[in-house]
């Protein structure tokens, strides 16, 4: 239908209160939308072929605060610690590309002369910056950024009568961490995004003896830790990632990769969205599609970092735009079998969940990471939608106290209302509408935020099969548990 423009302007004084409010607050539906669960059938993991299941591996965060004295650490910023405890991110990986900077130039440098043949790392400042950090006891990732200056030639490439050199030095931070601090952080990542360098892009193998020789030196101070690497920045490359692999795999017990969806500021919300939930996934088989050419031993897959742009600033990285893209990647994620997975990063300017110092204010994808790893560890289900182009499911069967629980995410990823329905196949008795001392919890994030609506009559529409409505662009998460 064609409006007349002219007449719209004088219609408008006329109707104003009336007639904007009904084109403004009444968007379409689209057709309804149906969503199944099975609670009798479990996913597989395409990788280990065993049952699927998440774990707060999966919906960690990449700390880039963390190497700074007094954000962190006890005593630190409180608006930080405050923002990361209620992410709860179970997997924080400590990285920041300058790591092997000077300690007293780079404030989140943590190398003491870096150029010079005495350098070292700068024990006094790890230990305030690490001091106390996140309180809710994830498991720590360690990467291990590159080289020290003094090390490289003047391509920025570790010589090579420096390679034992290097391992030594990584194997000093585990002694300090480890041993001597009995900090007891379980994986160590050694370099990051080499394949991004002009000398090692076309000599992958040769980052994979770089590691090796780093892991063994590891390894004879804590036996206990798991040693992976590179941090791929290019995860769709096949050549690379065999290059490395083929020399690596003797000391590897995990591959490391990142995603990054777009460079572009200009493509549309469904095609980064649509990066999210189809590409992101892919990235981790083609590790394994490398990996199993090499060792048939169990290697552990963490896909840690991803996130919307390589370019950024990029608006779409602080709205609700990467609520959506972060909770379509982690299911892609999952569901492609990593082991874990961490998004860059928990908080800055450009990318976090949380902004930039010293306020650091929640954005829209914070809650999606709180409301991921406050109910969502567990066997995951199949679930499915008529219309996934439109709205996309994740079911999970968890338990908590000897309790079972189930957790949807239903995230609508068009710019409608849509008209959805649930339909639970083979529900255990709890779940049952009008179950006596059911729990019912719902919140949604949008645009605004988030905010809870158990206080309304949705929560039991929707185990009761009857239709209700997801606005645009926004998140459900739904749990039902025995009270």
């Amino acid at each position: 239908m064609f409006l007349n423009i002219s007449l719209f302007r004088r219609f408008l004084p006329l109707c104003l209160g009336s007639f904007l409010l009904i084109i403004v607050s009444q968007p379409a539906f689209s057709q309804e939308v149906g969503i199944s669960v099975n609670w009798s059938k479990q996913l597989t993991n395409p990788i280990t072929s065993k049952p699927l299941v998440s774990t707060p591996l999966h919906f960690g965060l990449n700390s880039y605060q963390g190497n700074i004295p007094g954000i962190a650490n006890v005593g630190g910023n409180t608006n930080y610690r405050n923002g990361v405890n209620a992410m709860r991110p179970g997997l924080i990986r400590y990285h920041y590309a300058g790591q092997m900077k000077d300690s007293t130039t780079d404030k989140r440098g943590w190398v003491k002369n870096p150029n010079s043949s005495n350098f070292s790392w700068d024990v006094e400042k790890i230990t305030a910056a690490m001091n106390g950090a996140y309180p809710h006891s994830p498991v720590i990732m360690m990467n291990l950024v590159n080289f020290p200056a003094y090390l490289t030639d003047s391509k920025g490439a570790l010589k090579p009568s420096e390679y034992k050199r290097y391992g030594q030095f990584c194997a000093e931070l585990v002694r300090i961490l480890n041993i001597k601090q009995q900090k007891k952080i379980k994986y160590w990542e050694v370099t990051n995004e080499l394949d991004s360098k002009p000398y090692y892009r076309d000599n992958m193998a040769e980052v994979g003896k770089i590691f090796a020789i780093a892991a063994r030196e590891m390894r004879k101070v804590d036996p206990t830790i798991k040693i992976g690497g590179p941090a791929f920045a290019q995860s769709y490359t096949p050549g690379r990632i065999d290059a490395f692999v083929s020399t690596a795999f003797p000391e590897l017990d995990f591959i490391s990769y990142h995603t990054y969806s777009t460079g572009s500021k200009t493509n549309a919300n469904s095609e980064i969205w649509n990066s999210a939930q189809k590409t992101v996934g892919a990235a981790t088989n083609y590790m394994r599609n490398s990996v199993k050419k090499f060792t048939a031993k169990p290697i552990e897959y963490f896909h840690n970092e991803y996130n919307i742009s390589w370019s950024p600033p990029d608006q779409r990285m602080t709205n609700d735009v990467s609520a959506i893209f972060d909770a379509l990647a982690a299911r892609s994620i999952l569901y492609a079998g990593a082991t874990g997975a961490t998004a860059w990063n928990e908080a800055d300017g450009w990318y976090g969940k949380l902004g930039a110092s010293p306020s650091f204010p929640r954005r829209p994808a914070s809650w999606v990471f709180e409301y991921l790893n406050q109910g969502f560890y567990g066997k995951v289900l199949e679930s499915t939608s008529s219309n996934s182009s439109t709205l996309v499911p994740l079911a999970v069967l968890g338990e908590a106290s000897g309790k079972k629980y189930l957790s949807l995410m239903l995230v609508n990823r068009s710019g409608v209302n849509v008209s959805a329905r649930l339909k639970m196949i083979a529900p255990q008795s709890w779940a049952l509408p009008g179950a006596s001392g059911q729990k019912i919890q719902l919140y949604k994030v949008n645009q605004n935020g988030s905010n809870s609506v158990t206080g309304s009559t949705l929560p039991s529409t929707i185990i009761r099969g009857q239709a209700f409505s997801v606005e645009p662009n926004s998140i459900l998460f739904l749990t039902v548990k025995p009270n």
